[in-house]
């Protein structure tokens, strides 16, 4: 009997299945395709991908040599030519300024740090050290009067932060101010930059030899008499037991010898 229930119960499951299968099995064959083909189409997606990004790094590190050749003239055209993507742009424009600095063209190393602070690149951390970096192209020359406000308009945006692009800022504020003599707003500026706690000794070894100067300045230029104004001319101070007047002695004195001239006459 028990040979005859496990029959039965096998032919059961047997009908199950199959119904199952009838029902879901399209679904489950459609399923596994679309698996399939995510899987071959992400292998395929990553292998171009790869092979972009080698094919952009060949370019850049073309373009490097041809920037760190004699023909450095030539790489603006070659940059359009490369259609390099945003991150490899942005490196290319930095090594570009930093060239024409070397040659002695704050103008055109300049531009191209401004062209990227205004969109050239979308991380903002590359925006923020390209606005540092114009302001500090910009005191390459030595003339800091000429150019203060062109640097104050560029490192302002960034002294509002709390990272270490706000410090050099502040660092950099703190110097053109005292170029240009205004020693309260330089004091401000180092006094903010101790606010923000940055690491590193260095930049607090800089801050108080700045703080150092800023206060010789004010000191040098403060009144001559503002500090003998709080304290009595020396003539006029009595010391410590000094006679104010004439002894009883000597007005005893006088007093006889005056007596005595009288009795003579």
């Amino acid at each position: 009997m028990s040979d005859i229930f496990r029959e039965v119960d096998e032919e059961v499951r047997k009908d199950q299945t199959v119904a199952l299968l009838k029902r879901y099995g399209p679904i489950l064959g459609i399923l596994a395709v679309l698996i399939v083909a995510g899987v071959a189409g992400w292998q395929i997606w990553q292998s171009q991908r790869e092979a972009q990004l080698r094919a952009a790094s060949d370019r850049y590190v073309s373009l490097v040599e041809t920037l760190a050749s004699a023909d450095a003239g030539a790489v603006p055209e070659a940059v359009a030519e490369a259609e390099l993507d945003a991150g490899y742009g942005a490196l290319l424009s930095l090594r570009m300024a930093a060239a024409d600095l070397a040659a002695g063209d704050a103008t055109a190393a300049v531009a191209v740090y401004d062209r990227l602070a205004a969109g050239g690149t979308e991380d903002p951390v590359m925006r923020d050290f390209a606005r540092l970096q114009a302001a500090r192209a910009l005191l390459s020359d030595g003339d800091t009067q000429a150019v203060a406000d062109r640097v104050i308009v560029r490192l302002e945006p960034l002294s509002g932060g709390t990272g270490v692009m706000a410090g050099a800022a502040l660092e950099l504020l703190a110097v053109v101010h005292m170029e240009l003599g205004d020693w309260a707003a330089a004091e401000a500026y180092l006094e903010r930059l101790g606010e923000l706690d940055l690491p590193g000794f260095g930049v607090q070894q800089r801050r108080g030899e700045l703080m150092a100067l800023v206060r010789d300045a004010q000191a040098a230029m403060a009144p001559e008499g503002a500090a003998a104004e709080d304290a009595a001319p020396a003539g006029d101070v009595e010391a410590p037991g000094a006679d104010t007047g004439p002894t009883d002695e000597a007005t005893q004195g006088a007093s006889g010898q005056e007596g005595g001239e009288g009795s003579g006459r």
